[in-house]
């Protein structure tokens, strides 16, 4: 089983060789594979885009890996997730930002087949080869330079990486320079570019980059396929959105946070609420409780009353703020959910009907994943001894009957040691993620007679 990134990534390189796809990696490229430090840019032939879905899950049956992910964030531009466990059970991730046409925000500034004109092998320091190829010298500089330019964002390592490359090419490069950019801008640059001083170029990134977004060409595309990309990330998003119950003493907020950090590269960001989504307060992780037990619970008519505002927040809270969340790829992770409410409602100091409890929960919005962090009483007790044993062994089979008649819910045990809790919490995550991938390639097989990026894209 491979545990470094830069296995998985030569590895994959050399699947694209294997498979007569032509490609090019893109960016900073100097320490690649040996160092990487994000994601691997790199431009594939147009006519390869629309089985890349297929062959990824193919090398991931391979190599004991798994796709988790992938954002369709241009066009003809796809951020897939690699994922594998090492050591101690500890996710690792391989990102691939795989592209055709160079595009950005929608403007077309360099084409699969400009960027894969002239490509060479890479070559390490001491002229050995490295086993994948790279973009020639004056088409990596441009590349290199408009992506730096369009972010705004250029550093002393951004200008070192540029400058060498220049230099390899200084006439075609300057060629590339003045498709984008005229007059001041262009001798700015390349005087910048010959000089390895990139101040100049830095203090007017604004202006620079108004001028290439003036000049960068629109995809010949139309909108069909723009508004197809958008609608297929709402429909689909690519979050998840888990629920982590338990008696008090499983360990959830602890827990919460590890996995929240480990699995924080799988997405865009992260979000964190406790029980609930507290619409019109900023989402966090609530105070601890110390006495959960400690107050008299309501009477009948303020039970029923409390147990409709906690249904309307969480309905109006989904639909306002954690599903546009799900779309923009968040891991959304509530500490306690509607489960806890049902499975131990003395500490919400609830006192009505069972049967209004079964009904928040039908009407509350699902989570992707209900995982439950299971220990026996006296483990629990241990950890929290406020109530008696007969009370905390009622609880803990209570929540065990809730979770594990969900579909979507997941028993963990959580009385071993908290990394190898985390380590199972996040192994299941990282499965659905996975399953959820094949199911929606599936469905876009039936649905198109063929398996196409377009709609494996939108995951």
């Amino acid at each position: 089983m491979m545990t470094s990134r830069a296995a998985v990534a030569s590895r994959f390189l050399a699947f694209l060789g294997s498979r007569r796809i032509e490609y090019c990696v893109v960016g900073d490229v100097r320490r690649l594979p040996a160092e990487i430090h994000s994601d691997i840019d790199i431009v594939v032939d147009p006519r390869a885009l629309q089985h890349l879905p297929t062959d990824l899950l193919e090398f991931c049956a391979g190599n004991e890996l798994q796709l988790v992910q992938c954002l369709r964030h241009e066009v003809d531009a796809f951020y897939f997730v690699l994922s594998w466990l090492g050591d101690g059970g500890r996710p690792n991730f391989l990102h691939l930002d795989l592209c055709a046409d160079y595009c950005r925000g929608g403007a077309l500034f360099l084409t699969a087949r400009e960027l894969l004109a002239g490509r060479v092998e890479a070559v390490a320091s001491n002229g050995t080869p490295k086993g994948f190829f790279v973009a020639s010298p004056s088409r990596a500089f441009i590349y290199y330079l408009l992506k730096r330019v369009d972010k705004a964002s250029l550093d002393e390592r951004h200008g070192e990486f540029l400058s060498a490359e220049w230099h390899r090419d200084p006439v075609a490069a300057l060629e590339g320079v003045h498709r984008f950019w005229t007059g001041a801008h262009a001798r700015t640059i390349a005087e910048a570019a010959d000089t390895g001083r990139w101040g100049m170029v830095v203090a007017a990134l604004t202006e620079l980059r108004r001028e290439l977004r003036r000049r960068a060409r629109r995809p010949h595309r139309g909108l069909g396929p723009e508004l197809a990309r958008r609608l297929g990330r709402v429909l689909r998003p690519t979050g998840v959105l888990i629920a982590m119950v338990g008696p008090d003493g499983s360990g959830k907020s602890t827990l919460a946070e590890i996995v929240v950090r480990d699995l924080a590269p799988a997405f865009r960001r992260t979000r964190s609420a406790h029980f609930r989504p507290q619409v019109g307060r900023r989402l966090a992780p609530g105070a601890p409780v110390t006495d959960p037990h400690g107050q008299p619970s309501r009477g009948f008519f303020g039970s029923v009353a409390k147990a409709a505002y906690y249904l309307c927040d969480f309905v109006v809270g989904y639909v306002w703020q954690v599903r546009p969340h799900l779309v923009r790829s968040t891991l959304f992770l509530f500490d306690r959910y509607v489960y806890d409410l049902e499975a131990d409602s003395k500490r919400f100091r609830y006192g009505g009907p069972r049967s209004v409890l079964g009904i928040v929960r039908r009407f509350t919005p699902q989570p992707d994943l209900v995982i439950l962090l299971d220990a026996p009483p006296d483990v629990l007790r241990a950890r929290k001894p406020e109530l008696p044993p007969a009370e905390v062994a009622q609880i803990a089979e209570r929540y065990r009957r809730v979770v594990g008649g969900l579909p979507n819910g997941s028993i963990v045990d959580a009385a071993r040691p908290i990394p190898e809790v985390a380590a199972s919490v996040e192994a299941a995550v990282l499965r659905f993620m996975a399953a959820r991938m094949q199911r929606r390639m599936r469905r876009s097989a039936r649905d198109s007679g063929h398996l196409t990026v377009r709609t494996a894209g939108a995951s």
